[in-house]
């Protein structure tokens, strides 16, 4: 559950809400729906491929998706998509959704370069060398957000007790915060 955990941590201490409606759009083997139950109110389902256990089988890249399945049913899209759906769902979410979130391999980052050029996320989580939570909130106050959590920190999940864990990333993202902006008051431990 380090993905879920990492990234509902920092909505709580950027004050991005969870009790909210939430699709992973590209949810193959649904084990990131899974772990997103444990943090968000309601998470739905949707991957094209008829095989996987998705309730729902539509196409990403088609507008169809976004207009008549995602609007005004879901907030916020989080997703471990495939590189090559990547860029569609940044361009059409932000349309139809609060916030996107996309949870990326470094490979995928990389063949990502060229959106990531022209559309800053609003926070990166690099999660060790493996995985990147990129998130696009084009409500949020706080921009430019970059917290790189270190091997070190990931393996540390499994060595103590979780909530000290969620303490430790609490205090990671809040100095993380307070390096772009000084005077925020950002979560404490503890809370």
């Amino acid at each position: 559950m380090v993905a879920a955990d990492v990234l509902a941590v920092a909505f709580s201490l950027l004050g991005i809400p969870l009790n909210v409606k939430v699709l992973d759009c590209c949810s193959g083997d649904g084990s990131l729906v899974f772990e997103l139950q444990h943090h968000f109110v309601n998470v739905g389902a949707n991957d094209v491929d008829p095989k996987s256990r998705a309730p729902s089988h539509y196409d990403v890249r088609r507008t169809e998706f976004w207009q008549s399945f995602v609007h005004g049913s879901y907030d916020y899209i989080i997703t471990k998509p495939p590189a090559d759906v990547a860029e569609a769902i940044v361009a059409q979410a932000q349309d139809h959704c609060t916030l996107v979130a996309l949870l990326l391999s470094s490979e995928k980052l990389s063949q990502m370069q060229a959106l990531l050029g022209h559309k800053s996320p609003s926070v990166s989580i690099v999660m060790g060398a493996s995985n990147t939570w990129l998130v696009w909130a084009p409500h949020l106050v706080y921009r430019g957000i970059f917290l790189d959590l270190s091997d070190a920190d990931i393996d540390l999940r499994n060595r103590v007790p979780h909530e000290d864990w969620i303490n430790h990333l609490k205090d990671r993202l809040a100095f993380a915060v307070s390096r772009v902006y000084p005077s925020a008051a950002v979560g404490a431990q503890g809370n």
